[in-house]
């Protein structure tokens, strides 16, 4: 599996009165037959504390022919169900455009999540 290798983006946000500072990350969601695997854990690689830092989790899907990219959440096709000591789980809605044979080779990384979280 290849790994975005990029430098983390530190991002400063005001939040009740103070500066926190989020890092952003870039995983790679790994092999998924979307077809016949309705869910996917995503490992984050963050520590004990930093995983319940997440915040806007985005999931970037591609299809078999790696031409279309999509925002599973925009296509209202998938949402993120979980996030765990371990990884962020993500579902395909049953019926909607990622259930076909379009989205269904393990040949590939099927695409990325990018997320923010504080950095221990």
């Amino acid at each position: 599996m290849n790994k975005i290798d990029i430098e983390p983006e530190i991002v400063p946000v005001s939040y009740n009165g103070n500066t926190v500072y989020y890092t952003a990350k870039i995983v790679d969601i790994g092999h998924w037959d979307m077809l016949n695997v309705l869910s996917k854990d995503i490992a984050h690689g963050l520590s004990a504390t930093e995983y319940k830092t997440i915040k806007g989790v985005t999931i970037i899907v591609r299809d078999d022919a790696n031409i279309l990219y999509y925002d599973i959440q925009a296509q209202y096709a998938g949402r993120t169900m979980e996030i765990n000591a371990t990884n962020i789980v993500v579902e395909r809605i049953v019926g909607r455009i990622f259930n076909t044979a379009a989205f269904s080779t393990i040949a590939y990384n099927r695409g990325y999540a990018m997320f923010y979280y504080i950095t221990d």
